[in-house]
């Protein structure tokens, strides 16, 4: 049995996304699918931090105005990029400077995002590279568009399972809307569902809040429990 997800490269993912990562044997970055600027799908360049007024605050990764029908892989870095970073790195010092395991996470952070790129994705595939490694999860990570798949929706998702040699294909809570079972059937390859619930964990300034970037774990948790 091989299990594989598929999901867009977001920024700074939420625990789930990861949580998903760890129950498969392959897990696939869509780069090579068209991004969206809906409020839906904001993910590839959004995330949500902790402050220290116990709030959540929105971190956006700035990007370079792009025509509509544009490939995730194909959006560049936005030309005041460099600013971006400075103001990043100064944000998460000042909301998580007092967290228990910050400061290892920190330079390490700091390293991957002064790095230069020339497109976002590479950016935040970098960062799910090293936050995955950071919960110990040792699922094989690829990006799609190695594989070459030309199909589209529902199609492309069984060819890339297919390509990978997948028997499992976990899924979102929220495919289930969409998603046929009995095409996956059909093609020899059992549909799954993640059942993420997030638990709540230590956090630094007031009430629990869920859904935040994987970074607050770490901040906080080292990891620990996950």
């Amino acid at each position: 049995m091989s299990v594989v997800a598929c999901h867009q490269p977001n920024f700074l993912p939420w625990l789930g996304y990861f949580y998903k990562i760890k129950q498969c044997d392959v897990f696939l970055l869509l780069d090579d699918v068209l991004i969206s600027d809906g409020k839906r799908n904001s993910y590839f360049t959004q995330a949500w931090i902790k402050n220290t007024n116990g709030e959540k605050l929105l971190l956006s990764l700035p990007k370079k105005q792009h025509p509509v029908h544009t490939l995730i892989r194909e959006v560049r870095c936005a030309e005041n990029h460099a600013f971006f970073v400075k103001k990043f790195l100064k944000t998460i010092d000042s909301c998580y400077h007092k967290a228990p395991y910050f400061h290892p996470h920190y330079e390490h952070l700091s390293n991957i995002v002064q790095t230069s790129y020339s497109f976002l994705y590479e950016l935040n595939v970098a960062l799910i590279r090293y936050c995955a490694c950071c919960l110990q999860v040792s699922c094989e990570i690829r990006l799609s568009s190695e594989l070459g798949s030309t199909q589209k929706k529902e199609a492309r998702i069984l060819d890339l399972v297919q390509k990978v040699g997948g028997t499992v294909y976990l899924s979102g809570q929220g495919a289930k809307n969409y998603q046929n079972e009995s095409h996956f059937a059909e093609q020899g390859i059992q549909l799954r569902y993640s059942d993420f619930t997030i638990q709540p964990y230590p956090q630094l300034y007031g009430k629990f809040l869920g859904g935040l970037s994987v970074l607050d774990f770490l901040f906080n948790t080292n990891g620990d429990g996950f």
